[in-house]
């Protein structure tokens, strides 16, 4: 019975080892590349692409566009006021706020998710000729983190 239990689990062992390892045998070469101690070898120089004359030089990957919700310095003060009124309804976090100072446009849900917290609200209430009450705002943020 111990015998049969231990040929099972070896069993097991073993398929799962297969199942790890390469199917076919890696060139010396390939070997060296992906061996994380070992440096990789130069490929010789007919291997190498050739450059045409006529050809400029890559330009380097461009980073990332500079965000400045996130990129903004720590503890900075927005100062932002609504695109459109806030109308009974909707919801706060989708208004999109314009801020001149950063030269941005962005919701206050945008700006939570950047690490922003809001310091001041200011509103007021209007009516429109329809008798819908609208909350023109104005708000005060400040970047924590």
């Amino acid at each position: 019975m111990k015998a049969s239990l231990t040929r099972s689990f070896l069993l097991a062992a073993a398929f799962l080892l297969a199942g790890c390892s390469t199917t076919a045998p890696q060139k010396p070469q390939e070997q060296a590349a992906a061996s994380p101690r070992q440096p990789a070898a130069a490929a010789p120089a007919e291997r190498l692409p050739q450059a045409s004359p006529s050809a400029k030089p890559a330009a380097p990957q461009e980073q990332f566009p500079a965000d400045p919700l996130i990129d903004a310095p720590y503890q900075t003060l927005a100062t932002c006021r609504a695109a459109e009124p806030l109308v009974s309804g909707e919801r706060f976090g989708d208004t999109r706020l314009i801020c001149r100072g950063l030269h941005v446009s962005a919701t206050i849900t945008e700006f939570r998710d950047a690490g922003w917290r809001i310091e001041e609200l200011r509103m007021t209430e209007s009516k429109t000729p329809d008798g819908v009450v609208t909350l023109p705002f104005s708000v005060t943020l400040r970047k924590l983190f």
